[in-house]
């Protein structure tokens, strides 16, 4: 699968639902690098043969105690989600169906910033 490359150039305090590839491509990723250049709330979503429609993420719950499934990076953070597949990742039909690909990435910026993707 092709190496796709991206960034994102955010404003304070707004929500991103950023698609890797579209509906029903059958294209998903093993390994999404990311690097912020603010504190960021990040969170992966499955590939999907069915369109999705996601609303805009909120700003994650920082109240002592609360949990919330975003993994929250801090400024100048490079943070790899998911899974590194042998031979680079071009063949992965020996993980079987139910393999973990990435589609999407929720994106939750506290401050303006950069946003720079790496998936493959």
């Amino acid at each position: 699968m092709a190496l796709k490359q991206m960034t994102l150039t955010m404003q304070a305090n707004t929500g991103y639902v950023i698609a890797l590839s579209a509906a029903r491509s059958g294209i998903g990723y093993s390994s999404v690098k990311v690097r912020t250049t603010q504190i960021t709330w990040v969170k992966t979503g499955p590939y999907s043969d069915t369109v999705q429609t996601f609303p805009t993420p909120t700003a994650p719950s920082t109240s002592p105690g609360a949990t919330n499934d975003y993994y929250k990076m801090a400024a100048n953070e490079v943070k790899t989600f998911g899974y590194e597949l042998p031979k680079g990742g071009e063949d992965d039909s020996a993980f079987g169906t139910n393999n973990d690909r990435i589609q999407y990435l929720f994106i939750y910026a506290t401050a303006i910033g950069d946003l720079t993707i790496d998936a493959h």
